[in-house]
């Protein structure tokens, strides 16, 4: 559990390329606000994609902070959950386009 998100991750029954989902609740704010949140979580977790470790099935969950959080703010965070988790490796796998 971070400043601004939580991560809730298991693994696939049948194990194949990981698979990320986003929540976020109305107490983030407005559907203005819940959208942009998305927008930007997608964004912070487009470039680790193909460092994710496969497998897996992770939420990430915004947390009400996540609303006035700059964008580096959650990248960071981000990065530093999925790193917790063991679930980003350092070397990019081979074969991803």
């Amino acid at each position: 559990m971070g400043t601004y998100l939580t991560v809730s991750y298991t693994r696939q029954e049948e194990p194949g390329p990981a698979r990320i989902g986003f929540s976020v609740s109305k107490r983030v704010g407005g559907a203005v606000v819940r959208n942009r949140v998305k927008r930007r979580l997608r964004e912070a977790i487009r470039p680790k994609v193909p460092r994710l470790a496969p497998g897996w099935d992770m939420l990430l969950t915004a947390r009400s902070a996540a609303a006035q959080a700059p964008f580096a703010a959650l990248a960071d965070e981000v990065e530093a959950l999925l790193a917790r988790a063991s679930l980003v490796s350092r070397h990019i796998r081979q074969g991803t386009p």
